[in-house]
């Protein structure tokens, strides 16, 4: 675990290719890995609903009532957290520089995009 916010940056930066990489899945080192090759056909998103783990009872909610069962008759009784013992600090605290912004943005651009994800880290 690293001990200070600049290890944790320069770990968590190592995790994404360089924009404009042509290679994203195959890397000399282990990466972070995009679930874009798992929920599109040719490039093209084959998905009509996302479930946002920090909205889950929302979007349950909302994609049941879109589906004809009224909202009252939604229960979810937990809903994650994005919680860890080993979590140190706030997310937004990663985003500080345009360098690691640009980087996360490149490689999961459908996820802001499909998901309505704001590309401020202030909102994250």
């Amino acid at each position: 675990m690293p001990e200070t916010i600049d290890e944790a940056r320069e770990k968590f930066i190592a995790l994404f290719p360089d924009p404009g990489a042509t290679n994203r899945f195959r890397t000399e080192i282990p990466k972070f890995r995009s679930d874009f090759n798992i929920v599109t056909i040719n490039g093209e998103l084959a998905l009509d609903t996302y479930f946002r783990s920090e909205h889950l009872a929302e979007d349950i909610a909302d994609f049941l009532e879109s589906r004809g069962i009224p909202r009252e008759r939604v229960s979810v009784p937990t809903a994650r957290e994005n919680a860890t013992p080993h979590k140190t600090w706030p997310v937004a605290e990663f985003f500080n520089s345009d360098e690691i912004v640009n980087r996360v943005i490149a490689f999961e651009r459908w996820v802001f995009d499909f998901a309505g994800y704001s590309t401020d880290p202030a909102d994250a």
